[in-house]
């Protein structure tokens, strides 16, 4: 791991640290923008003089100070003071991908979760379906989380070792004939500087095909979950990848809600409710009759709730 793939760690980590803590959202965004600009940057940051860093959009004398300050002691006295605010065990609950900060908050404060044994022992005990938004497939996708980190099986990864992969299985299904559009989701297409796994979206007219022949991708260690539209498998190098396929008549709204933030997403909905609509995966509905308005792409959904399109990359909030 390289010098601008460590700072961009840390700067993901910060932004995490952050939104534990509920801080500015765009105090937020500035460290997982900084986070993505490392990972793209063809330089080393630690070659770059402080004057030109300062230019780089992005990053800024705030966060230049910290990368001159990572490249002069190989820590960032910031993000030591952000981690003594919580139990040590509790930051590695962060590294499971199944959820993210905001869930762990809710566990911590309502549960007294400290580290990934309470964790687990809420889960199994039925203490973590009791709180308010965590389904029962949650519940599950968090226990199967715990045991591949046990096994040392899955870790936030950088971004530019995870996107090719993602982008070779986009290939792969492509090049099969079985879907008629496949597109990355979650926090890869978020551009994340930090990924723990791919979640893929498609169209096609026959799933089940698809889905044969997404399990049967060479580098495929293990098959986690194999169902009519949606499997899951644990590829060599320990990255899990995760495929949907949805309908054309809702792939822009399963987009949307699968490439998140969960954060951006709860916003969206309360404008759909303001104005007597429901927004979920499936498309934007009316309240008072189920009449569908939008669903086939994201822009169609932004525009009927009057708000601006935002890209992926900046809807990390």
């Amino acid at each position: 791991m390289n010098f601008n793939q460590k700072l961009s760690r840390a700067f993901a980590e910060i932004a995490d640290l952050l939104e534990l803590q509920d801080a500015n959202v765009f105090r937020i965004r500035a460290y997982r923008t900084a986070a993505s600009v490392l990972q793209n940057l063809p330089k080393l940051a630690d070659e770059i003089s402080r004057e030109k860093l300062e230019k780089i959009s992005g990053i800024g004398k705030d966060l230049a100070a910290k990368i001159l300050e990572f490249a002069e002691s190989g820590k960032i006295e910031f993000l030591e003071k952000q981690r003594k605010k919580f139990p040590r065990g509790f930051l590695k609950i962060l590294e499971i991908p199944t959820f993210g900060p905001k869930t762990a908050k809710l566990f911590f404060e309502k549960l007294g979760i400290k580290n990934i044994r309470d964790l687990k022992r809420a889960a199994k005990s039925g203490e973590l379906a009791r709180l308010r938004g965590i389904r029962e497939k949650t519940v599950e996708n968090i226990l199967a989380g715990i045991e591949l980190l046990a096994k040392n099986k899955i870790e936030r990864r950088p971004i530019s070792e995870v996107l090719p992969i993602a982008r070779k299985i986009v290939r792969w299904l492509q090049n099969s004939g079985t879907v008629e559009q496949v597109k990355i989701a979650g926090s890869l297409r978020r551009k994340r500087a930090t990924i723990g796994d791919v979640d893929l979206l498609g169209i096609s007219k026959n799933p089940k095909r698809v889905m044969e022949v997404f399990v049967k991708f060479p580098d495929v260690r293990k098959i986690l979950g194999r169902g009519k539209t949606k499997s899951s498998v644990l590829l060599t190098s320990g990255l899990q990848v995760d495929l949907r396929i949805v309908t054309a008549e809702s792939f822009g709204a399963a987009l949307l809600y699968f490439t998140g933030s969960k954060n951006h997403n709860i916003e969206l909905r309360k404008i759909a409710i303001r104005k007597g609509w429901k927004l979920n995966e499936y498309g934007l509905f009316l309240i008072s009759d189920g009449r569908k308005i939008a669903g086939k792409t994201e822009k169609e959904i932004y525009e009927k709730l009057g708000v601006k399109f935002l890209s992926p990359e900046k809807r990390e909030f």
